[in-house]
């Protein structure tokens, strides 16, 4: 029955629609723009006519008017895109229009639904979504049928299911512009789209496919840099115009299939919502598992991940790798006899690794927070998954966590990456000796070799990579919590007692493994890219020119290590006097002379000022004495020769003489050789090396002022341990005896040794940032804002039984910051010598103008205590 208008509105819309039967209709462009114009005029007739239009789908769909609901769907799709602004007035019944006319299921419509569609999800605001539950009971509603009738036509159709499976990609990709609007349509579409998408991806794209468009988002693609950033946007454009061409046409190809899901993907994964992201990942991750057995998920779905992650925003990617820890945090937790779960783990850390081993950047990351959750993860799996899983297993996890500890160490984003990471080893392992099961001492065992061995390999991977990306090197003092493994039976005495003398020395050659391995990598440069160390310039001796890189270890009295009575190198001879008191085995002694022996070829001078003492402790006079003390005897020989031969390349330039030619050196010989006869016909030795000889030898050349052969000598172990509640290691008290070479300054001491680097961390370091960053520290680095990432002081979980607490005694105050910047000299925990270790890579003497302006209403008495 035809209809008679009765108002002016309805007179309106019916003028839009052409006369006949024709299945294919558009609008009549000067009626539509009347129509726009009186809709446009008051909200009240925008109402109206939309309520119209939704009366008349529902009668032409009862009469099969395809024609003039294609005339509907233009007309209501120019409605919203010219009466955006009162979208919400008439939204829920634009839902209504397109679910009625979903009813018809034709191929044309649907076409056209989802343009409107299209427009419709581009213009919604949150306000529908937060205020009305029966909008989005509808939005929701019409969405999943929209999405599933292109999916079921897939099956029933013999025709056109390209064009189909179109419509379900398109609509998905309209979808993911309102996730962020509610969180249950988030989860919804994000489980019921994300599997579709993945679905069309892996039957059109292979694993080559995918890394060429991950190099292409990442801008590294055949040295192309230029031009990928300039053609990218142009080429999405044309890609979505000739599929919107094919679609009309009705000869969608698996390319543009393809294209559609990426993009689609793409409009997920780039958001600034972590809710998003979060949900996003984890459904790719769930995906990839459930078809590993389509997909070699070492390289189609890792790959498939990272090419999502990479549309992420750089600022938000750590949200991805922070889900996947969180997955297997909880995958680990519900190991039992029952639930195994090897299979769920080793996929997930599998695509845990793919993230940290890309080449994409995730500013905002905690570096130390996320080795430390995987150093976590890597403890829970020796110590008690290993109860329920294999030992092959349990071998190819650990290896898996290694590697993730190793690419995320080595990729460097802030300048001290590589000490926190060291240290972060340390600490774990410490942890794990203390707190050791007696039952479980074996697997502690190969933990703390497994953890020692993440650091060879850190090291030697960053030898590898080919980066002009600067790092500030890693100090000695980053192995101070490490020369425990050398004494420890008395560090670590509820694990001596369970553990076999073989046990204990297996972790004794491997901690001096890695240490010496360190020292080559780090200092002498062996094995890597660097070029061969060079001689040491003579102005390098001069206070106001200091030596760079690690030539400034061979600067007398570098870090202290002279006139402190207490560092690093004081330490570890004080360890190795301990060891050798009790050694494991003649393999593990041997190595310990030869890394010593490194050490002193490291830093020169210094080493020989805190050795010389212990050599007199440790030689025997009278030629006679237990095998120990023979032992000792001949350790500390070995020892002097190498010291002498040290001194002699090193500083010759400053001593001008040759020491070989001089009296110490022709005592050392013949003492070593009579020893060697002795130990051959055993027989005794007569002692020509005394203190008298060593001091007369000393005094005639000109590094007599750092030597000192009656320096007092604490060797009292337990005086340099941690406390293991806190980790507080206060310097040992002063002598009363004052020695004639140390020098008369009275500093303190920072409390974990010498030149410890915490990154941002001190007074000094904020009050410089500015002038840093205006050099291009940050920016020269090339993997994002140190300062953000410093200053992300997210909580972390998975602490070490308090071993790092000692760090907090180093927080600068508000009072320090202000005594900083405005030119007034810190507390000396917080003051930078000359001859000290840079203990941050922002340590500068510019002033913080701006700054000042930040702490001056900084006034209250409280500043002492507020930690900044």
């Amino acid at each position: 029955m035809r209809i008679v208008p009765q108002h002016k509105h309805q007179k309106l819309i019916l003028q839009c629609y052409p006369p006949g039967k024709l299945t294919d209709k558009k609008p009549n462009p000067s009626e539509l723009s009347y129509l726009l114009y009186y809709a446009l005029t008051r909200r009240i007739k925008l109402v109206k006519v939309v309520d119209f239009l939704e009366a008349k789908t529902k009668r032409d769909v009862k009469g099969s008017k395809s024609g003039n609901l294609q005339v509907t769907l233009g007309i209501v799709l120019a409605l919203i895109e010219k009466c955006a602004d009162n979208l919400n007035a008439f939204a829920a019944q634009v839902v209504s229009i397109l679910n009625t006319m979903l009813l018809v299921k034709e191929l044309p419509l649907c076409k056209l639904l989802v343009s409107t569609y299209g427009v419709l999800c581009s213009k919604l605001d949150g306000g529908l979504f937060t205020g009305d539950k029966l909008f989005v009971e509808s939005f929701t509603r019409f969405t999943d049928s929209f999405i599933t009738t292109g999916v079921n036509q897939l099956s029933g159709s013999t025709t056109n299911k390209a064009e189909w499976r179109l419509v379900a990609l398109s609509t998905s990709k309209h979808v993911f512009n309102c996730l962020g609007f509610n969180s249950r349509l988030l989860r919804k579409f994000v489980s019921k789209c994300v599997p579709l998408l993945a679905e069309t991806v892996l039957s059109n794209a292979n694993q080559g496919t995918l890394l060429a468009r991950l190099n292409s988002n990442l801008n590294v693609e055949d040295d192309k840099l230029h031009s990928l950033n300039k053609t990218v946007t142009a080429r999405t454009a044309a890609q979505a115009r000739e599929i919107e061409e094919h679609f009309e046409a009705d000869a969608v190809s698996d390319l543009d299939l393809n294209e559609e899901a990426l993009a689609a993907l793409k409009a997920l994964f780039n958001t600034s919502l972590s809710n998003q992201i979060s949900e996003a990942t984890n459904e790719v991750v769930d995906f990839n598992s459930a078809n590993s057995s389509q997909t070699d998920v070492d390289n189609w779905g890792i790959t498939f991940l990272e090419m999502c992650a990479s549309w992420i925003p750089v600022q938000l990617r750590f949200i991805a790798l922070l889900t996947l820890l969180h997955r297997l945090s909880a995958a680990s937790d519900k190991t039992d006899d029952s639930s195994k779960n090897y299979r769920v783990l080793s996929h997930t850390a599998k695509s845990l690794l793919g993230l940290v081993s890309s080449n994409f950047n995730m500013i905002g990351l905690s570096i130390s927070d996320v080795i430390q959750q995987l150093l976590t993860l890597q403890t829970n799996l020796h110590l008690l998954l290993a109860d329920y899983l294999d030992a092959a297993e349990i071998k190819d996890l650990s290896k898996i966590y290694t590697q993730c500890v190793c690419n995320l160490s080595s990729h460097i984003y802030y300048f001290d990456q590589v000490q926190d990471s060291i240290e972060g080893i340390l600490m774990q392992v410490d942890s794990v000796m203390l707190h050791a099961d007696s039952h479980k001492t074996s697997r502690v065992q190969e933990l703390v070799i497994v953890l020692l061995d993440n650091i060879s390999k850190v090291m030697n991977l960053l030898t590898r990579k080919s980066s002009s990306i600067t790092r500030n090197e890693a100090t000695l003092e980053n192995w101070d919590l490490g020369l425990q493994l050398l004494t420890i039976d008395k560090s670590y005495e509820e694990f001596a007692l369970e553990a076999s003398t073989e046990q204990k020395a297996s972790l004794e050659a491997k901690f001096l493994q890695v240490f010496h391995e360190f020292l080559e990598i780090e200092f002498l440069k062996t094995g890597g890219k660097a070029s061969p160390r060079k001689a040491l310039p003579k102005i390098v001796y001069s206070e106001s020119n200091l030596a760079e890189g690690p030539e400034r270890f061979l600067v007398p009295d570098y870090n202290e290590y002279i006139s402190h009575s207490q560092n690093f190198l004081n330490n570890i001879l004080v360890h190795t006097n301990e060891y050798l008191a009790s050694p494991s085995s003649p393999s593990v002694s041997k190595s310990l002379l030869r890394t010593l022996q490194t050490l002193l070829n490291v830093t020169g001078i210094n080493f020989v000022h805190n050795f010389i003492p212990l050599f007199l402790y440790w030689q025997l006079i009278d030629g006679t004495g237990s095998s120990v003390e023979v032992e000792k005897d001949k350790f500390a020989y070995l020892l002097l020769k190498s010291l002498v031969e040290v001194l002699n390349e090193k500083y010759a330039d400053l001593l001008e003489t040759d020491l070989t030619k001089l009296s110490l050196w022709d005592a050392l010989s013949q003492d070593i050789n009579d020893r060697q006869t002795a130990l051959s016909s055993g027989g005794t030795f007569k002692t020509r090396v005394t203190q008298d000889l060593i001091y007369e030898f000393f005094a005639t050349t000109s590094v007599s002022a750092y030597i000192n052969p009656q320096k007092s000598v604490s060797l009292d172990v337990s005086k340099i341990h941690y406390d293991h509640d806190s980790r507080a290691n206060s310097k040992t008290p002063k002598t009363e005896e004052t020695d004639r070479f140390q020098d008369a300054r009275e500093k303190v001491d920072l409390a974990n040794g010498n030149g410890l680097s915490f990154g941002l961390g001190s007074a000094n370091d904020i009050s410089s940032i500015h002038s840093g960053l205006a050099n291009g520290h940050a920016k020269g680095n090339g993997h994002g804002d140190s300062l953000a990432q410093e200053t992300l002081n997210l909580n972390n979980l998975f602490n070490l039984q308090h071993t790092n607490n000692y760090r907090y005694s180093l927080l600068p105050k508000v009072s320090d910051l202000k005594n900083t910047v405005n030119g007034q000299t810190p507390e000396d925990r917080f003051l930078f010598q000359q001859n000290s270790t840079p203990r941050s890579v922002l340590q500068k003497n510019a002033p913080a103008t701006d700054m000042r302006l930040i702490l001056k209403s900084l006034l209250s008495e409280e500043d002492k205590d507020i930690v900044v």
